[in-house]
């Protein structure tokens, strides 16, 4: 776990500056650059979404992409609505977390792709796992 820097906000000033109507854009995309630049990508998420910024969504999810990190794409990108992901780049990421190891987030990205059968491949291999706890074809979608 990445320790916290002292010049970041801690979780109860992130809340309360997300929440701020008086804090200006240029503060907001300073936040949100120095998350993204410390790969604290799911506030960096918040912070662009928060004044709208497609461009620093986009690099947002060009990041977790390239990172397989489903968690950010479901979860975070998942519900601006200012920024949508293709079925090309719901496969890309699950083949970067395969890559990665990430046999659970390349799951959930193929299941978001629609595409079943890397979805059952990804969680043949999470450690641990058997073939019934992959969800039946067509499951939870």
């Amino acid at each position: 776990m990445r320790e916290a820097r002292p010049d970041m906000p801690d979780a109860i000033e992130k809340r309360d500056l997300l929440a701020s109507d008086t804090i200006s854009r240029e503060e907001v995309l300073a936040l949100a650059g120095a998350y993204l630049q410390d790969d604290a990508l799911s506030d960096a998420c918040n912070f662009f979404d928060k004044i709208g910024d497609v461009e620093g969504l986009e690099k947002v999810k060009r990041r977790a992409i390239e990172t397989g990190n489903a968690h950010v794409l479901t979860f975070d990108l998942g519900r601006s609505r200012h920024i949508l992901l293709s079925k090309e780049e719901w496969r890309e990421a699950g083949q970067h977390a395969l890559d990665q190891g990430k046999f659970g987030y390349a799951a959930q990205a193929f299941r978001k792709a629609g595409d079943p059968e890397r979805e059952a491949e990804a969680r043949r291999r999470i450690p641990g796992a058997s073939s019934e706890d992959a969800p039946p074809s067509g499951a939870g979608r």
